[in-house]
């Protein structure tokens, strides 16, 4: 049986590595990672390109390489290579731009499907939302932060360029994303000891586990899905309960101070404010809860973890952290290791 070859951007990112571990597993699958730089740990049987999206010859490899399916992971919204903060423009050639480039690549070179992750956030929070918001509901993200107007734009273009050219783009749009890695801004948000709240708000919230967030991307890709999907654990809290789940305590705020506060020159761009509220207050005050019909009846794919099941393996992963961080680090000795090199039998 001939190979398949599958192209992943952003390789060297925390979720095009995590696809890739995954990919490497199926012997029919061939798999490209392409990103701006080398990742720190490779993962056995990916061959590596190092090179910019907005490559010319990106065509001639997707061609030459005979490159079916493109997992496109490549967003970038905080620091370059070079551990610097990546400035707007930046940010938006390599978001935006470098999605027209993958695109039009794609549709040249004859690949027959792209994925593309984005966010549920791109709907907006806002006090007239429905209860629950479907795939063709307008989005409002572009009215918050620097990072939402770029994933619509992306989206538009997306859905342009899905009306004018032979190509499936699946699009999979995921809550807050949850599980044992830490390494999300929900995760982040809920890992605090006492995650604020704007007092007298309280709204629904959703999230998926990210196991089930590689599990769609491949699912997608497989079944040559088409079009645009919401992607979410079955079921909703209120992020009070969320809160309260994980083994933590909020702290409620009066919303008027929390939004005077961001409107003071440079405190929105703080750091520390960043980190304990890593999305717009508006995302803790509104509803923005998707509908995921159609992550069921036409992507026809079902979550391994419910909403309960994927904040308690986020609770347990806590709790390991914390007798992690309480026992005394020790000195572990090395006679194992002398033992087996006396025996020649150490790697």
């Amino acid at each position: 049986m001939e190979r398949r070859t599958v192209l992943i951007t952003g390789v060297a990112g925390r979720w095009g590595r995590r696809l890739a571990r995954q990919l490497v597993k199926f012997p029919i699958v061939r798999v490209l990672g392409l990103d701006i730089r080398q990742p720190e740990r490779p993962v056995d049987g990916v061959e590596y390109i190092e090179a910019d999206l907005r490559n010319p010859l990106l065509v001639e490899l997707l061609r030459t390489e005979q490159v079916e399916a493109i997992l496109h992971m490549v967003f970038a919204s905080g620091l370059d290579q070079r551990g610097t903060q990546l400035s707007a423009e930046d940010a938006f050639q390599i978001n935006v731009m470098g999605t027209m480039e993958v695109l039009a690549a794609a549709h040249a070179a004859g690949v027959r499907q792209v994925v593309l992750k984005s966010t549920t956030m791109v709907y907006g929070a806002r006090f007239n939302n429905p209860l629950y918001l479907n795939e063709d509901a307008p989005l409002h993200g572009q009215e918050g932060m620097p990072s939402l107007r770029q994933r619509y734009e992306i989206e538009k273009y997306v859905a342009d360029f899905r009306r004018n050219h032979d190509l499936h783009i699946a699009v999979l749009r995921f809550p807050g994303i949850i599980g044992k890695s830490g390494a999300s801004s929900l995760m982040q948000y809920l890992g605090q000891p006492t995650p604020p709240m704007l007092l007298g708000f309280d709204p629904l919230f959703q999230a998926v586990h990210e196991a089930d967030v590689i599990g769609s991307v491949l699912h997608a890709m497989a079944n040559g899905a088409n079009g645009v999907f919401n992607v979410a654990a079955d079921g909703v809290m209120p992020l009070s309960r969320m809160i309260r789940q994980v083994g933590h305590l909020p702290l409620p705020i009066l919303h008027p101070l929390a939004y005077n506060l961001q409107r003071v020159p440079g405190v929105k761009k703080n750091p520390l404010l960043r980190r304990a509220v890593p999305f717009d207050l508006d995302f803790l005050r509104y509803q923005w809860v998707a509908d995921t019909s159609k992550m069921h009846t036409e992507l026809e794919y079902t979550p391994q973890y419910t909403l309960d099941e994927a904040v308690e393996d986020f609770r347990g992963a806590l709790r390991l952290k914390r007798y992690a961080d309480v026992l005394p680090r020790r000195s572990l000795s090395n006679g194992i290791r002398a033992f087996l090199s006396r025996s020649g039998t150490a790697e």
